[in-house]
């Protein structure tokens, strides 16, 4: 969990694969030198507006779309994806497997080299 007033990352240390998923919501609120969160940033609508209109509802039931479908979650899902693919695994990180085969991770999968290059233009 991040709390973005306070600046704190908490990680359940059973699952220290979250910490990353985390820290992008940190650098959302914190990196952009005016103050402004990088999800909400005119170059990342596209991806945003293409994983609100591909990703698979139907797996979302049972939980809440709006978190899903939120850009700050939608960034740190793509820095996931990022640092998988630049750091080349990390015990902070899923298995990169899980990336490519799991319903939240497609939308952004189908936009890879956009999301790549979003990323590495941010955060490289």
């Amino acid at each position: 969990m991040y709390h973005p007033a306070a600046r704190n990352i908490a990680v359940d240390p059973r699952h220290p694969s979250s910490f990353t998923h985390e820290y992008f919501h940190h650098l959302d609120f914190t990196s952009d030198p005016k103050g402004r969160q990088v999800s909400m940033s005119p170059d990342f609508q596209r991806i945003v507006q293409h994983y609100q209109g591909t990703v698979d509802r139907d797996a979302m039931k049972g939980s809440n779309p709006e978190r899903w479908l939120a850009p700050t979650e939608i960034l740190a899902r793509a820095g996931e994806l990022w640092m998988n693919e630049r750091a080349g695994g990390s015990s902070f990180l899923d298995e990169g497997r899980a990336y490519g085969e799991r319903w939240d991770y497609k939308p952004l999968m189908d936009m890879h080299d956009d999301v790549m290059r979003f990323m590495d233009r941010h955060f490289g």
